[in-house]
């Protein structure tokens, strides 16, 4: 629960990890053709007798795979009921008037299919290491490689194409970094010295692209709560030569602004429902592999997921635009629903910690062409975000708004040593997860515990809609 699909199939201790992943993908394919098959056999009893995802699996290889092979009892039950199976089947490709059992696979189960082997694979150029002419001109003797259009530092390669023992991925020249995930540090726009927050930061490709686009010069706060996760944030800094990153091991939401009066601008990319993610996970396949049971109560448990996500999102990002030298503050989801995206936004800049503080939308990535859902709580300002579309932008789908005010003064440093002058120590990781002095706040994890908590009210918003006038930053235009 919680974990996607190419996580499991691939997860270390799975053996055969590209097949085990081809047939699941595949077995999800086909899956409302193998549960109506099960059903015109009257065979709906094996599924109870074995494991649903096994019985499937078998059904598929007998039907539809290299076929099934009598090595366990799951196989040889199966295999006692090959004859009423393919007659089920025949069946139904005569009903159907099909030629190919392929043929009887839904119309949009087969787009989206075709959509995941479609999409190039993308790599970001790590310009701490290497240059984008280097990395091009290495990848070019394997593959097709060419620019993005878009975003500077970003190559497209055919879809599938295996870098994982390329040299240059090694080394940490390259980043397998999806288009969308990108996005959010380039709208950022961190200058060289800067001090940065990565609020929710593990397990840190965001991070060390602002490392990057730093030129590794400043200091990058990272925050993540879970200790796992913070660990390969290290490994991927180290691996990377992302030297300016200080890993914090606490919940974000517990962080006092005012023990970080330098900080010009803060990432905040919360946990989110990664609706965005599907096609390049193959978690999409799962919506459209029919009716279960237990499926109202799925929905339920979705919707009340969501709420907490929400709440979390909407806390999270309130508490990035309070810190008092910021200037610059991204907000991004992996998402596409409306609530997580654009009514978060809305929320919040309505809230006590926009408009009143001097916060407002700038218009993000202003190249970019998809922009919000005009139809949101947003309205007219929704064209100030930015998202992106799976099939249309061949990437993720991702979300993003940029929040910009006139820069605040930074105070002097101190003779003694601040913060900024010890977090040039980035092997140093701090621990503190509950400053005295906020034990009254929420963690991240109350959030979810409480998912009706929806935090600002939408209500709010339609008492008072900000001006969002375009932001006077003098600022370099971001890279795309």
């Amino acid at each position: 629960k919680g974990a996607s699909l190419k996580s499991l199939t691939l997860a270390p201790s799975i053996v055969a990890k590209k097949a085990t992943h081809a047939i699941v993908c595949e077995t999800l394919k086909y899956l409302s053709v193998i549960r109506e098959i099960l059903n015109a056999a009257d065979l709906q009893n094996i599924v109870q007798k074995l494991s649903a995802g096994l019985v499937y699996v078998l059904v598929y290889e007998l039907l539809f795979g290299q076929g099934c092979q009598p090595v366990a009892g799951a196989e040889k039950l199966i295999l006692a009921h090959q004859a009423a199976l393919k007659e089920a089947l025949a069946r139904k490709m005569k009903d159907a008037s099909v030629q190919k059992a392929s043929e009887l696979v839904p119309l949009a189960v087969l787009e989206v299919s075709k959509l995941a082997q479609t999409l190039p694979r993308y790599v970001r150029v790590n310009t701490i290491k290497t240059t984008t002419e280097e990395a091009f001109a290495a990848l070019q003797k394997r593959f097709g490689v060419q620019s993005d259009p878009h975003l500077a530092d970003l190559l497209q390669l055919p879809p599938r194409s295996d870098l994982h023992k390329h040299p240059l991925l090694l080394s940490g020249g390259l980043v397998l970094q999806g288009k969308g995930s990108c996005m959010p540090a380039v709208a950022l726009n961190p200058q060289s010295g800067w001090e940065v927050v990565d609020a929710c930061a593990a397990p840190g490709n965001k991070t060390t692209h602002l490392a990057a686009l730093m030129q590794n010069s400043g200091v990058i706060h990272a925050f993540d709560a879970d200790a796992r996760r913070l660990k390969r944030l290290r490994a991927n800094a180290t691996l990377t030569g992302a030297s300016i990153i200080l890993p914090h091991l606490q919940d974000f939401l517990t962080v006092d602004p005012t023990d970080f009066p330098r900080v010009r601008g803060l990432l905040v990319d919360p946990s989110c429902s990664g609706s965005g993610t599907g096609v390049v996970r193959g978690d999409v396949l799962l919506q459209h592999c029919g009716a279960t049971q237990g499926e109202e109560e799925q929905e339920e448990d979705s919707q009340r997921r969501i709420l907490g996500l929400v709440a979390f999102q909407e806390a999270a990002l309130s508490h990035a635009l309070s810190f008092p030298s910021a200037c610059r503050v991204v907000y991004s989801t992996c998402s596409v629903d409306i609530r997580e995206n654009e009514g978060v936004v809305a929320a919040v800049l309505a809230g006590p910690s926009g408009v009143v503080a001097g916060w407002h939308l700038e218009k993000a990535l202003p190249d970019w062409h998809r922009r919000g859902n005009p139809e949101s709580e947003l309205g007219q300002l929704a064209e100030l975000v930015v998202r992106t579309d799976a099939a249309e932008d061949h990437t993720e789908g991702f979300f993003l708004a940029l929040f910009t005010r006139l820069a605040p003064p930074i105070p002097p440093l101190l003779d003694s040593p601040s913060k900024l002058q010890t977090s040039l120590a980035p092997q140093k990781e701090t621990t503190d997860k509950h400053p005295p002095q906020l034990k009254q706040k929420k963690s991240t994890s109350e959030y979810f515990k409480h998912p009706s908590s929806i935090g600002l009210s939408v209500e709010v918003l339609k008492r008072s809609r900000p001006n969002c006038s375009r932001s006077k930053s003098r600022k370099k235009k971001p890279i795309i």
